[in-house]
């Protein structure tokens, strides 16, 4: 018996020891980049180290090379006579476009689009899971350094914008606040990312985190099916079509932030597939209309591609999804950026350039 017991102990040892083995060699196809943030000195915020190469596993198998200031797929700054403007480009994951490589990210489909000729730099500051509470303290710094001559800000939630109504800092204060007073400084998981495989940090997070990565999982330990009680209830709050939001006091503090031009991008996702439904109507119609006048107001830009994304499905070519995962959920892919990029191209000939031109 005790021979038996500890063949089948060595055997099991054998079996975790190989099979962690092969999950090791093998996790580069399939899992996803965990790399250590850096404080850039220009953004005041935690970005990529430039030099660093971003593997995306989820949507879309993806390598991102991190090019100066945390940039996702732009590996240097434009010089040259050549280069005329500088665009900056702020937004979300869905701007981001880690899920896509680095020639079809958003930022290259817009420089394309735009002047094939090279004459206009976008630059991709973007970053997931942010808002433009985020992207108004860096504006100023972004234009003094890197010579930015205008902003356009990929809007897929308007509840990213709806934040600057609560926002506090006076025309003079933007961007003069240091990102290390935030208290948030990400150093446990600099220190986790450093020190540990990236399949070791993923099988932990599926482990002790909810399916959207950010909340805490309940753990059970009874036996038996799920009763009332035991589901974890999302601490996140839904908005209301009624929820009342300062639409004119956010695009003037968005409007204050600058003297640059900035156009707003309205790209939501839709259509969606949901529960097999295909969801092309806005969730929050009103609230879209309100910002929009609101921006027009304060003198900011606005283009919508909504129709132009549901246009694209319905010919066949869904601007979200991927073939790996689901078509029609999720973020945008190349041809999704090359619709919102093609459609900016047109906006800024219609209006004679005027997003690409700085007024200083």
């Amino acid at each position: 018996m005790i021979a038996f017991s500890k063949r089948l102990i060595s055997r099991w040892l054998i079996g975790l020891f190989f099979g962690t083995l092969i999950v090791a060699v093998t996790s580069p196809w399939f899992v996803r980049s965990y790399v250590p943030l850096t404080m850039d000195p220009v953004r005041k915020t935690w970005t990529l180290p430039e030099g660093a190469v971003y593997r995306w596993r989820s949507e879309g198998y993806a390598d991102t090379h991190i090019g100066p200031h945390g940039m996702p797929g732009r590996t240097r700054l434009a010089d040259g006579p050549s280069v005329r403007r500088r665009i900056a480009l702020w937004g979300d994951s869905q701007a981001e476009g880690v899920a896509v490589d680095d020639p079809d990210k958003l930022f290259a489909a817009i420089e394309r689009a735009i002047d094939p000729d090279g004459s206009v730099a976008v630059y991709p500051l973007a970053r997931s899971g942010e808002d433009a509470a985020v992207w108004i303290e860096q504006i100023s710094r972004a234009e003094a350094s890197l010579g930015i001559d205008a902003h356009v800000i990929l809007m897929v939630d308007w509840e990213d914008l709806a934040v600057l109504q609560q926002h506090t800092a006076t025309p003079t204060e933007i961007g003069q606040n240091d990102a290390e007073t935030d208290g948030a400084a990400p150093a446990s998981k600099n220190a986790w990312a450093a020190l540990l495989p990236a399949f070791v940090i993923q099988a932990a997070r599926h482990v002790l985190t909810q399916d959207d990565g950010a909340n805490i999982r309940r753990l059970r330990w009874t036996v038996g099916p799920v009763v009332k009680g035991d589901v974890p209830v999302h601490s996140g709050s839904v908005a209301s079509e009624n929820e009342r939001v300062d639409w004119q006091k956010a695009m003037q503090t968005l409007a204050d932030s600058t003297n640059r031009p900035i156009l707003i991008v309205h790209a939501p996702r839709r259509p969606e597939i949901v529960n097999g439904r295909v969801v092309r109507s806005l969730d929050h119609p009103d609230q879209i209309r309100l910002l929009r006048a609101a921006a027009s107001d304060t003198g900011l830009y606005w283009l919508d591609v909504t129709n132009d994304l549901i246009a694209a499905a319905d010919s066949g070519e869904w601007p979200h999804g991927f073939h790996n995962g689901q078509i029609g959920v999720g973020h945008l892919n190349a041809h999704g950026y090359q619709l919102i990029a093609r459609r900016i191209a047109q906006h800024v000939a219609l209006t004679q350039d005027v997003i690409a031109t700085p007024e200083r």
